[in-house]
């Protein structure tokens, strides 16, 4: 690599976007679905007292293609979401929350979308660190007029992606 001359700064490695499907179905397993409408009606009841609901296991093809676009290894992943972290996206994104202009605030039904989205994805790219120091996945895909952002937590010790959040944006405003 040459080193820069004078005031010239190195450019940033060009992210790689490799497609994120492969033979997948957008599908969601028979019973997800309705897992998840348990989750978001104990989240908006305030009831923590729920199990995560298992979204399946990242595969590898998937895993390649995180690690292509973030750098982050996620080979043998579980996908999970929590109670919690629908609790924070309703209070964060939804639509009694303070939202950004460029954003749609979320409801109950959006929730029903995650599964889909974390199976075929349009986009996933680096989403940076969370509060905890772990990293962030961020999947997008554009659905009707609008584009979903999950945010998925790595939790390394557990081989676990974990559900952080879903913010929506109109239009043609994406990651």
């Amino acid at each position: 690599m040459e080193q820069p001359l004078g005031d010239e700064k190195p450019q940033p490695k060009p992210v790689r976007f490799i497609p994120t499907v492969k033979a997948q179905s957008a599908q969601p397993p028979k019973g997800k679905l309705e897992e998840i409408d348990d989750l978001v009606k104990s989240a908006l009841a305030d009831n923590k007292d729920v199990k995560d609901v298992y979204l399946g296991v990242v595969t590898d093809y998937q895993a390649a293609t995180i690690r292509a676009n973030t750098g982050v290894v996620t080979n043998g992943f579980k996908k999970t979401i929590s109670v919690e972290a629908i609790s924070h996206s309703i209070k964060k994104h939804g639509n009694g929350a303070e939202i950004k202009e460029t954003q749609v605030g979320i409801t109950d039904v959006d929730f029903r979308e995650i599964p889909g989205i974390l199976v075929a994805p349009d986009k996933i790219v680096d989403g940076g660190k969370n509060k905890f120091k772990q990293d962030v996945v961020l999947f997008s895909k554009k659905i009707n007029s609008n584009i979903y952002f999950i945010a998925m937590s790595v939790r390394e010790k557990r081989k676990e992606l974990s559900f952080s959040t879903l913010y929506i944006h109109k239009g043609e405003t994406a990651c």
